[in-house]
């Protein structure tokens, strides 16, 4: 799997298997945990560090396509790889290749989170953690508008009791710019479709004219 920079050759064990003979859905969950950690551990995340900055991480979401059984024996590559960064929040994906089918059996995507347990609130990613994952996967990961804030007008997402208590929140599918009026700060407009169109991003708070702040 050329495209991971981080891979482990994981063998399958006897006990990974289920009643039905193959091996279980929760097993596929362990594997894309396992490739989560070393990957942390590759680009200098260790649980040590974080905890130094007061920091921890969270994952609020994670799934998985299933496309082939898999059986013992066999062994499985475990492919990591971060494809996004938000402002609290990054995206991770995984990959589950099969040495005995020769071919991918499993793909899945987890939202990681920084946060901050003393005070129960994400933060923004550290910058020794966006340095540490950029130097393994040898690109920049911030997107045409990452660090750019952008304002929504409160008219499109609703008052703000419908969106919850939190300062951090997700918006599913913004709007596109110019149809939808997505301004970047001091006013001037994306041109053409907007760089969040079909992406997550944080809902940041509420400026002084009660728009809806997201990056």
């Amino acid at each position: 799997m050329p495209e991971f920079k981080h891979v482990l050759r994981w063998p399958v064990q006897w006990g990974d298997q289920d009643a039905y003979q193959h091996v279980n859905n929760t097993i596929y969950f362990r594997w894309f945990e396992t490739g989560r950690m070393t990957y942390s551990a590759e680009v200098g995340l260790d649980r040590a560090r974080l905890e130094g900055e007061g920091l921890g991480v969270i994952l609020p979401a994670i799934s998985c396509q299933f496309r082939s059984a898999l059986i013992h024996p066999d062994t499985v590559h475990i492919g990591t790889s971060v494809t996004r960064f938000g402002r609290t929040s990054m995206t991770m994906v995984h990959r589950i290749w099969s040495e005995a089918q020769q071919k991918v059996v499993a793909d899945g995507e987890s939202t990681v989170v920084v946060y901050q347990y003393r005070d129960q609130t994400p933060v923004v990613i550290p910058d020794f953690v966006r340095k540490g994952i950029e130097g393994l996967e040898g690109r920049a990961l911030g997107g045409d508008f990452y660090g750019q804030s952008l304002v929504l007008p409160t008219s499109r997402v609703g008052p703000r009791e419908d969106l919850g208590d939190s300062d951090d929140l997700r918006l599913r599918n913004p709007p596109r710019a110019g149809r939808d009026g997505i301004e970047r700060r001091g006013g001037d407009r994306w041109g053409g479709e907007s760089p969040l169109a079909g992406d997550d991003c944080n809902l940041i708070g509420m400026d002084a004219d009660g728009d809806f702040v997201i990056t």
